[in-house]
């Protein structure tokens, strides 16, 4: 089944309404918007201690992997995280975990302003 753009902001758009109308709802949007934060934070703890562990050795013969490991992997985990070491690569980068959790956030504040 096809659904068009249309379609799906409507029903987007009605999801939302539903959500919003029941307290309940609004409760388990805390809910993952606070453990998201927490999983956002122990990623990021994750991989600065593997990077970590990368700048420890001996640059003579692992500085190319080290920064390899910076600009890509590293660079992209943290990008998505909603970090600043994302280099190049997070500039174009719109779709953050940080950036889901903002609209949870937001989603509730609009809901307790009316």
């Amino acid at each position: 089944m096809k659904i068009s753009k249309r379609q799906l902001k409507k029903l987007i758009q009605e999801e939302k309404a539903r959500l919003v109308e029941s307290p309940e709802s609004m409760n388990q949007v805390y809910e993952v918007s606070d453990r998201l934060e927490e999983i956002q934070a122990e990623i990021g703890d994750l991989a600065n201690e593997a990077f970590q562990m990368l700048r420890s050795l001996p640059r003579e013969e692992w500085g190319r992997e080290v920064e390899s490991a910076r600009s890509y992997w590293y660079g992209h985990i943290m990008s998505a995280l909603g970090g600043e070491v994302g280099g190049d690569y997070a500039r174009g980068q719109q779709d953050t975990i940080q950036d889901t959790i903002n609209a949870l956030n937001e989603s509730g504040l609009e809901d307790e302003d009316y």
